[in-house]
């Protein structure tokens, strides 16, 4: 994950991380930064891109309320393919 950027609303904020599709399809963990410092996210096997996941009380703190932060999983797929690959993957079907 490079330039990681966040949005605001309210307390809450927003961000994403990409991660490839076998991750999305297998689970992983990813490092995600926050506004004060670096986590590990888990995420669940089965992701679907564009899911949010929330980690609760990272966002911005205000008057004694922390919001959340919300990152958006981005999923990046291959351009292309090896023959063993491509077979593996129409065996799915």
């Amino acid at each position: 994950m490079t330039n990681q950027k966040f949005q605001r609303q309210g307390n809450d904020i927003y961000t994403s991380v990409t991660i490839p599709f076998t991750e999305a399809i297998l689970g992983t963990k990813v490092t995600v930064k926050t506004l004060s410092k670096t986590v590990s996210l888990s995420v669940p096997a089965g992701t679907q891109p564009g899911a949010i996941l929330r980690l609760n009380g990272q966002g911005l703190a205000v008057t004694g309320t922390s919001g959340d932060l919300f990152v958006e999983i981005k999923v990046t797929l291959p351009k292309t393919l090896t023959d063993q690959q491509r077979k593996k993957i129409a065996g799915w079907e």
